[in-house]
């Protein structure tokens, strides 16, 4: 199976919605239950075919032999005022240690890289999608990458209006996190700066 890990509020509504888009297959969370669901099929995926994803914020049940997918945002952009920004933080690098545990296939997707068409034009190549070929075991659409392509604002804002956006989040005050560890190189990746 295919797994799409991160921590919440990491962007993962937007790359599901490009699969689903791309490949007609669901993506699901943790019930079985598409983006496309949310509004009545509005992307018509086939809701009888087997996941093309599935979404997680934990490691539960993916195993060495599972296509791993870690997509990071910078953790002052994702852990919200008043939670515990340590706990969660905790929560945050928990998804790396188990990313860099992984033995598996595996591949790291950066929020600030996903609003990009580059990023589409990207996953389409890694993902070997050409006309007629497979994505994720999935069925790419020819017709659809091309609208993806042409049509990148219109669908970043259905995308938006698809996820229940927060926009009392102003991001987290890491000074309570370790240095060590936010130095991470993956969590510098994210854009990530140290202010201690």
């Amino acid at each position: 199976m295919n797994y799409l890990v991160s921590y919440n509020h990491s962007g993962n509504t937007w790359v599901r919605y490009c699969i689903e888009y791309l490949t007609r297959r669901p993506t699901y969370g943790h019930r079985k239950y598409s983006i496309s669901r949310r509004y009545l099929n509005f992307l018509g995926i086939n809701e009888d075919c087997d996941p093309v994803l599935i979404k997680r914020h934990t490691l539960e049940s993916i195993t060495d032999e599972d296509y791993f997918i870690l997509l990071l945002r910078d953790p002052h952009d994702c852990i919200k005022d008043g939670q515990d920004v340590y706990k969660e933080f905790l929560k945050y690098y928990s998804l790396i240690q188990g990313y860099e545990a992984h033995k598996g296939p595996k591949t790291v997707i950066y929020y600030n890289k996903i609003f990009d068409k580059k990023w589409a034009v990207k996953i389409i190549e890694h993902f070997k999608i050409q006309h007629n070929n497979q994505i994720l075991g999935g069925w790419m659409h020819d017709d659809r990458v091309t609208d993806l392509l042409e049509n990148w604002p219109k669908h970043q804002g259905v995308s938006l209006r698809v996820y229940n956006n927060e926009t009392d989040q102003l991001g987290a005050d890491l000074s309570v996190v370790p240095k060590i560890l936010l130095e991470h190189d993956l969590i510098k990746n994210t854009g990530c700066t140290v202010h201690f």
